[in-house]
């Protein structure tokens, strides 16, 4: 029987949660679970078959944050992505151009230095 994933999952340290939400969100991605316990507190948030879970240590737990990186590719859409990027982190967001790998892609840095790069191919979709 074949493997089928279901879902994929990063799992993101972050310092404030309110405000990993609220980037993600404006990216487009919504809250789709939350759990709080004594340790933690983790949030899912994502869309289709991506989901983030950021996760929240209580303050008086050093947990140190160790920067990710994610890569998305998008069927379309790339330029209005990006400029949704641009009015939620101006400073943070790459610029976005056409590659010699045949992707249009930039990246985005959250709060917490995650790096998210999100591609769409240049290459026409195969009919056959």
């Amino acid at each position: 029987m074949p493997i089928q994933i279901q879902k994929m999952r990063s799992i993101m340290y972050i310092t404030n949660l309110q405000t990993a939400i609220e980037f993600y969100e404006s990216l487009g991605l919504s809250r789709q679970w939350q759990s709080e316990t004594t340790q933690a507190t983790a949030v899912g948030i994502g869309a289709h078959a991506i989901q983030l879970m950021l996760i929240k240590t209580p303050d008086d737990q050093q947990t140190e944050i160790h920067p990710q990186s994610i890569s998305v590719t998008l069927e379309s859409g790339i330029d209005e992505l990006h400029a949704r990027c641009l009015n939620a982190q101006p400073t943070n967001t790459g610029p976005i151009g056409d590659r010699e790998y045949s992707m249009r892609d930039f990246s985005v840095m959250d709060h917490d230095g995650h790096m998210l790069i999100f591609g769409q191919s240049l290459c026409p979709k195969d009919n056959t």
